[in-house]
């Protein structure tokens, strides 16, 4: 089994918890953003027989970038991403890519974010993020306009 890697700065990151372990799950995470990717870390390390490497890249720099680090020889049983960048991985890749659900309180903490602008507030997003946005425009009557991508 290849050698943990971290280059933060740099994107990707190779958790290997297990050195000994040649029965693992080899996952290619393409997180589109560093939080994700910290988390998808923390949650790899909780397992041995995980052998995560993570990527950040969103959208097509995503898909680029997974191509990339495919065609250098490294082999997956399964990519594992978010949204958009999932759906995108779908169409270029025919491993098995499980999609990090959009959850509401995700979509909460964006909303609560924007409380303190001035003017009109809007979601644009992909349907994974807009749908659950109106559900909750409509709910709390927040006032929002969603666009889905």
């Amino acid at each position: 089994m290849a050698a943990p890697l971290s280059r933060t700065a740099g994107s990707i990151v190779r958790s290997n918890v297990s050195d000994t372990d040649e029965q693992g799950v080899r996952v290619l995470a393409i997180a589109p953003y560093q939080g994700l990717a910290i988390a998808l870390r923390r949650i790899a390390n909780e397992y041995e027989n995980i052998d995560l490497t993570c990527i950040v890249g969103n959208l097509s720099a995503g898909v680029t970038a997974a191509q990339e680090h495919m065609t250098s020889g490294n082999r997956y049983d399964v990519i594992v991403s978010r949204g958009g960048t999932a759906d995108l991985l779908r169409e270029s890749f025919t491993l098995p890519i499980i999609d990090i659900p959009v959850s509401a309180y995700d979509v909460l903490q964006a909303i609560k974010l924007s409380e303190g602008l001035k003017g009109r507030r809007a979601v644009v997003g992909f349907t994974a993020i807009t749908q659950t946005a109106d559900t909750l425009n409509e709910i709390m009557q927040l006032g929002l306009d969603i666009f889905t991508l």
